[in-house]
């Protein structure tokens, strides 16, 4: 596989509609190579730093496209009939909001898909963790979920740098939640300043399924993320939350889709930006109610927390009902720290930056108290802390 076509991904316009705002040229794959395999030292110093949680019930650690050590599942897991393996099937194909060309990419050139099936009944008492780390080149990570009847589980996908070469990340992640199953799934993107990525995802609950996803991007220098959550079944309820820490030079562009196609179903979408100096973000998000989706309830809010006069924030929040019984709303709100605030901190001997930075995590902790894995939790204090070093 090489990759010098002057445009191989045939990357739409700044004008098109799906890419309002964006910074597009960025996302460029002109003479970018593929990953390369990594000695059997550097896989094992990656797989000694990828321990993020004190107790999984399996991982799997990935460096570029290949394993960094073998897929650990607890004999606990595997006997309940949960099944953690590689797979050579491509990624399915979902319905994206812009990005099509990058699934394609993703799905025609990744070697393996990381795919995870827990069976009905079955409750996994501790999460599974999966870690994908970034090196040279690109990047294709795919993961596949599907959960049985009445199970439970808890899935961590981590996106980090190897180091601080420039690198792209295209990732795919599919979770179905089948019927009455709870699902609960926390993402962190934490890579160096020098990687571009888009991150596809299609989250799907069946009836009665209840299906949280936690997106927490950190590090990174121009991010996509696309979110499609759909509501299948009757009494479906799909939670979508994020935050954002964006700096000099760094870009997170979020679009997402909040579908409903059955009646009763419930989802809330609350994504949090925090932006310093030269910071962009993006937020653009749909909800979506079909005819037969009576009694949904749906709500979408963004907010956004302006820490220098140089950050930039874009929303643009939307609804389409087709229902006529419905609760939705939506809304979108961008300001800086109250000045009251900030001035109290500073007159009992706070620096300006830990005074800011203190009410940043303020702002941010109705998102991080939802991850409730505490050692994650630490994790992910101590990386935003770090964003405010830099």
């Amino acid at each position: 596989m090489k990759l010098m076509d002057e445009n191989p991904l045939n990357l739409p316009s700044a004008s098109d509609p799906d890419w309002r705002f964006a910074s597009v040229r960025k996302y460029r794959l002109d003479a970018v190579q593929p990953t390369v395999d990594l000695p059997e030292d550097a896989l094992q110093d990656l797989a000694e730093r990828s321990r993020f949680l004190d107790d999984t019930s399996g991982h799997a650690i990935l460096a570029g496209n290949q394993l960094s050590a073998p897929i650990h599942l607890q004999d606990s897991a595997i006997n309940l009939g949960v099944s953690l393996d590689l797979s050579e099937t491509p990624c399915e194909m979902f319905p994206t909001l812009g990005g099509q060309q990058f699934l394609d990419y993703n799905s025609t050139n990744s070697r393996t898909s990381i795919c995870l099936n827990v069976p009905d009944n079955v409750e996994l008492q501790s999460p599974i963790l999966l870690v994908h780390w970034n090196d040279t080149g690109v990047a294709l990570p795919q993961v596949q979920v599907k959960t049985g009847k009445y199970s439970k589980l808890c899935l961590v996908e981590i996106y980090l740098s190897a180091d601080s070469t420039p690198g792209h990340n295209i990732a795919s992640t599919q979770v179905q939640a089948g019927e009455g199953s709870h699902v609960s799934r926390v993402v962190v993107r934490n890579w160096n300043p020098h990687t571009t990525a888009v991150h596809l995802e299609k989250l799907s609950a069946q009836r009665d399924a209840l299906l949280r996803s936690i997106n927490i991007n950190i590090g990174g220098g121009t991010i996509r993320q696309e979110s499609v959550i759909s509501a299948e079944g009757q009494g479906a309820d799909l939670r979508l939350h994020s935050l954002s820490v964006s700096g000099e030079d760094q870009e997170f562009d979020q679009r997402t889709l909040q579908t409903h196609q059955a009646p009763n179903s419930r989802s809330d979408l609350l994504f949090k930006n925090a932006l310093m100096a030269g910071g962009r973000t993006i937020f653009s998000g749909m909800i979506r109610v079909s005819p037969e989706a009576q009694y949904t309830d749906a709500y979408q809010t963004n907010r956004n927390l302006l820490l220098d006069p140089s950050a930039e924030a874009n929303s643009l929040p939307g609804l389409e009902i087709l229902a006529n019984d419905v609760k939705c709303s939506h809304g979108a709100t961008s300001g800086q720290i109250d000045d009251e605030q900030l001035f109290y901190m500073r007159s009992r001997g706070i620096t300006e930056q830990l005074a800011r930075q203190l009410l940043v995590f303020g702002f941010f902790e109705e998102i991080i108290s939802k991850i409730h894995l505490p050692d994650l939790e630490n994790k992910v204090r101590g990386w935003i802390e770090e964003r405010f070093k830099t």
